[in-house]
């Protein structure tokens, strides 16, 4: 089974038995209203509210089934396997602005519909290459209001990330493998690189030019 994850690399620093992820609080993307901590929990943990500003629910008939990033008020970022199974976009609608599925009124969430989707021209659904596709919202999302905020995207090329590099992996997939619902909080968990020749990564790695295979191996992530 495959889950949409989005990977973040960011900058950590230790914190006793946690990794604190902090940002530029000036700049135009990456940044949240709070810094995340994250504990060495394998597995991950719940995520805090009025973090991860980007991260964004794709619901259908109200039900969780793809997460995304935020770009710009109107466009969000998702892999295109998540459109596989959907044609009607009208049943579609995106969660902004909360890490909880059953947002409060205090979470100030933006819901929003599709005006239109654009799949990546070579995405292969068999081998997931180039699995991305762009969302153009119907109305644009109010930045200024509640816990949005864009994503930062890398300018140009970037080399595969090194062994050193702590990533974060968030995210409403489900928690165990014996559990299909997804969770009700957004999870959060840090992960690092895993050689495309590892046998769990294999079948998941088609083209190491164009994707990568990250994870914690003893936590099952």
């Amino acid at each position: 089974m495959r889950f949409l994850i989005f990977f973040f690399i960011v900058f950590i620093c230790k914190k006793g038995n946690a990794s604190l992820y902090q940002c530029n609080e000036n700049a135009a993307c990456g940044c949240s209203i709070k810094f995340t901590l994250i504990s060495r929990i394998i597995g991950g943990e719940n995520a805090v509210e009025q973090t991860w500003s980007w991260a964004v629910s794709l619901r259908s008939t109200q039900e969780h089934f793809c997460g995304g990033s935020i770009l710009s008020p109107s466009f969000i970022i998702t892999a295109a396997h998540c459109f596989n199974d959907k044609t009607d976009l009208k049943s579609i609608t995106i969660l902004a602005g909360s890490v909880n599925l059953k947002p409060s009124s205090k979470d100030s969430p933006q819901i929003r519909s599709i005006a239109r989707i654009y799949k990546h021209p070579n995405y292969n659904p068999i081998t997931y290459e180039n699995d991305l596709t762009l969302i153009h919202l119907s109305t644009p999302l109010d930045m200024g209001h509640g816990n949005i905020k864009p994503i930062c995207l890398p300018s140009g090329t970037v080399p595969q990330p090194s062994n050193n590099i702590s990533m974060v992996a968030v995210g409403w997939g489900t928690t165990s493998t014996s559990i299909v619902v997804a969770s009700p909080t957004l999870q959060q968990v840090t992960v690092k690189p895993i050689a495309s020749t590892y046998s769990g990564c294999k079948e998941m790695v088609a083209d190491s030019k164009l994707q990568f295979c990250a994870g914690i191996i003893t936590g099952g992530k």
